[in-house]
């Protein structure tokens, strides 16, 4: 829901964007400001809204990945779905194999239960000498490695 007066989501040189995109819907849910579209709809593509549009452009550019590896939201979502996976009973492969089920729709092979695995020991490693806390360690490193598997071809592109 909108909580604004009318006409508050006109914008000119002078205005301050309010607008909060914060919501665990579907974008389609959230507010379109014709004049001043959301930053992370312009990366990825979204229509001009203030003309209308029979096609829509697809471009592959190197500030969509920069989002996907250095945005809060990309950021944020890596850690929720960190804390999801390990709450989740099972060994380290099982839950690798629920995380390439829940991104990608499909099985993981063998070789991403071995490489995903190795990589979380890796990243733990090299935070040992940081964060003394192992718990801390073990949700820094799993956030990591689905940020990199959220900023991954696979997650972004429909095949």
């Amino acid at each position: 829901m909108l909580k604004v007066k009318n006409r508050g989501y006109l914008f000119d040189h002078t205005s301050i964007d309010l607008t909060d995109y914060t919501s665990n819907r579907r974008s389609i849910y959230l507010p379109v400001i014709r004049n001043n579209v959301f930053d992370l709809f312009q990366l990825l593509d979204f229509p001009d809204p203030a003309i209308p549009t029979g096609d829509r452009a697809a471009s592959t550019i190197a500030p969509q990945a920069l989002l996907m590896m250095n945005s809060d939201f990309v950021m944020q979502s890596a850690d929720q779905l960190a804390l999801r996976v390990q709450g989740e009973s099972g060994t380290t492969s099982e839950r690798l194999a629920t995380l390439a089920r829940q991104l990608y729709a499909r099985e993981a092979t063998p070789e991403e239960i071995e490489s995903n695995s190795q990589l979380l020991a890796e990243l733990e490693q090299s935070l040992e000498p940081i964060e003394p806390d192992a718990r801390i360690r073990s949700q820094q490193a799993w956030s990591a490695l689905c940020q990199t598997l959220l900023a991954a071809n696979e997650f972004i592109y429909v095949k």
